[in-house]
């Protein structure tokens, strides 16, 4: 259950479930696996592994960012990514680029507006990255040429 929107949470419209037998070892073993596919940037195959593991402890921020990141990173499964990173922006175990995560998924569901805060939240953590932060800019403009352009259709 969301406290904060009290509906449930739509981290689990997936469908995930839990994953019976699965041991500590098998856990742990997937989620290097998972990890070094994250680190190599091949989100799409790291996806599913990422979700695996959500489905084993669903209160893992540290998850629901990679699992996010890699959505975000997929064209097809982009717009999924938004609920995860939510969910993750609001722990500090997460690296500081969540916001900037959180803002491309967003812009690609159309939510400009709230893209456009996601990308002021990263810029203003502090801990930017320089490619990240031309990106962020350049990405704001587009969300405010996208708001116009929704504007002009009404």
């Amino acid at each position: 259950m969301c406290i904060s929107c009290g509906g449930l949470d739509n981290r689990f419209v997936l469908g995930r479930q839990g994953i019976p037998g699965f041991g500590i070892d098998v856990q742990i073993e997937l989620r290097a696996k998972a990890d070094a596919l994250f680190k190599s940037e091949d989100y799409l195959e790291a996806a599913p592994l990422y979700s695996q593991l959500l489905s084993l402890d669903p209160n893992d921020t540290l998850l629901d960012y990679y699992y996010g990141v890699c959505q975000v990173s997929t064209p097809r499964l982009r717009e999924g990514a938004i609920p995860f990173l939510e969910f993750a922006r609001k722990s500090k175990k997460v690296p500081s680029d969540v916001c900037f995560h959180l803002g491309r998924a967003q812009m690609a569901a159309g939510k400009f507006t709230a893209a456009i805060s996601s990308f002021y939240s990263y810029l203003e953590s502090g801990n930017v990255d320089h490619d990240k932060r031309i990106a962020a800019k350049r990405f704001v403009a587009n969300c405010e040429n996208g708001e116009l352009l929704l504007k002009d259709r009404k």
